[in-house]
């Protein structure tokens, strides 16, 4: 459904025995596990397999570039879910990174030679044909980086907090958005106009996330994706009549919005 989601659950066998492990590593001693022995059967042999649960986009994009244009016929261990591979391919087509049969595109190999997810590639790709690579970089970064120009989910407050930290941490991460804006010039062919707004920007990575405000108090959204979104209505976004969600955490039904930029009617 195109969020993240931290569920809690007990841990697997299999966890418990790497657990002990590597206290074992540490010198001899005694691991307890904090739960009735009688019950440690009951639990799942092993975690499920990353490639189960995780968004398949970046995989699928890399596995285009590799001229594998059909995953499902690879030889995984764990075959990755169809409906997700359908999900992750559907955006890709949508962002521009594959064509209508699959296969990769130029700018899906532009996409695919940066360090981020497809979505924030895409954004400052965009970005970068229209002079704003330097802002959009910073938008990836803070996608990224939980406690960056603090907290909240205004997004361009952060950046305004970030752009005005002089502390060791903010500077080096702002080097490294100068470094992506520099890879993302020397991908796109001239580069001039007008610089979009940061929302348009956001919103041209998560096209689908776009929402409008459906309740006074600016608690519910709906996404153009066709989901419900809620947000915090003490948020300096809740009056907002449209935002470009960045981020949702949370069920698929009534995720919560947790980063986003206000866009003008």
């Amino acid at each position: 459904a195109g969020v993240t989601r931290l569920v809690t659950h007990r841990a697997s066998q299999a966890a418990a025995a790497q657990r002990a492990g590597r206290a074992a590593r540490q010198g001899p001693g005694t691991a307890y596990r904090l739960w009735e022995e009688a019950g440690h059967p009951g639990r799942a042999p092993f975690d499920p397999p990353e490639i189960l649960t995780s968004d398949l986009a970046p995989l699928l994009l890399t596995l285009a570039g590799w001229g594998a244009g059909d995953p499902a016929a690879l030889p995984w261990l764990d075959p990755p879910p169809p409906a997700a591979l359908a999900a992750a391919k559907a955006l890709l087509q949508s962002l521009g990174g594959l064509d209508q049969a699959g296969r990769i595109t130029p700018h899906g190999r532009a996409m695919a030679s940066l360090p981020m997810e497809p979505r924030q590639a895409h954004m400052l790709l965009y970005a970068a044909q229209h002079g704003a690579e330097r802002d959009a970089a910073r938008l990836a970064l803070l996608l990224q980086e939980r406690g960056l120009g603090g907290r909240g989910e205004d997004l361009a407050a952060r950046l305004d907090r970030w752009n005005s930290d002089r502390s060791a941490r903010a500077d080096a991460s702002r080097k490294l958005a100068e470094r992506w804006a520099k890879a993302a010039r020397g991908l796109v062919q001239g580069a001039g106009g007008e610089a979009p707004p940061l929302g348009v920007l956001l919103a041209e990575g998560f096209p689908d996330n776009l929402a409008r405000s459906r309740s006074p108090t600016g608690e519910e959204w709906l996404a153009a994706g066709g989901r419900g979104l809620r947000l915090d209505p003490a948020s300096s976004l809740a009056r907002a009549p449209w935002l470009a969600v960045g981020e949702a955490q949370g069920e698929a039904k009534g995720a919560r919005i947790t980063a986003a930029i206000a866009l003008e009617d």
